[in-house]
């Protein structure tokens, strides 16, 4: 992950995106960047920019919308990024999923409040998605923020889910591997980690 901070000379803009001083960046100025395939989002006026995921991240992320979706009540949907959520102008943050009480939606984002919002971590992202964040998603009034680890040959697949309460978040429920992990609440669901990232 790269934090976009500085200045450009107009020389330099003509050939590449601008550079804004460090909590400066809006909607609009994300807005007039090239689609590149990079993922860039706001957290209070600072640009986060991300590479392309790797294979567990998307297997994970690819499970998780089909599972979330098929367990929304009516009046709720799941969405996958990049599809983001924008509670102020200098916020544009873009979870790998989420879930929305159609309310919150316009034709292009999420304005009002998900109710799910889950976070696939990469090595890159991993500490800001549970400082940051995190932070920014008890803020904006969101009940459940759910962190999801893809392992890897080392250790294996995990998952917390957070649940908002007046103070900060509390872990709700977690586990590993082949754990059966419940979570309750606007969505309720039974799910294994490792049924997330295994290869069919």
């Amino acid at each position: 992950m790269v934090v976009m901070a500085g200045t450009a000379s107009e020389a330099e803009a003509t050939l590449a995106p601008p550079v804004l001083p460090l909590g400066k960046w809006t909607h609009e100025a994300i807005d007039a960047l090239p689609d590149d395939g990079l993922r860039r989002e706001l957290l209070d006026g600072v640009l986060l920019v991300t590479p392309s995921p790797a294979t567990g991240h998307q297997r994970a992320v690819v499970r998780l919308i089909k599972i979330l979706d098929a367990a929304c009540p009516p009046g709720y949907e799941a969405f996958v990024a990049p599809f983001d959520w924008r509670p102020d102008e200098t916020t544009s943050l873009e979870p790998d999923v989420l879930v929305v009480p159609q309310s919150a939606l316009t034709d292009n984002n999420v304005v009002g409040t998900p109710v799910v919002v889950v976070e696939v971590l990469s090595p890159g992202t991993a500490r800001i998605d549970r400082t940051a964040k995190m932070s920014r998603y008890f803020d904006g009034g969101i009940a459940q923020y759910w962190l999801v680890d893809p392992g890897d040959a080392k250790k294996p697949a995990a998952i917390e889910v957070f649940e908002r309460t007046d103070d900060g978040y509390r872990l709700h429920a977690s586990g590993s591997g082949e754990d059966e992990v419940t979570v309750r609440g606007v969505v309720t669901v039974t799910l294994r980690p490792v049924d997330l990232v295994r290869p069919r």
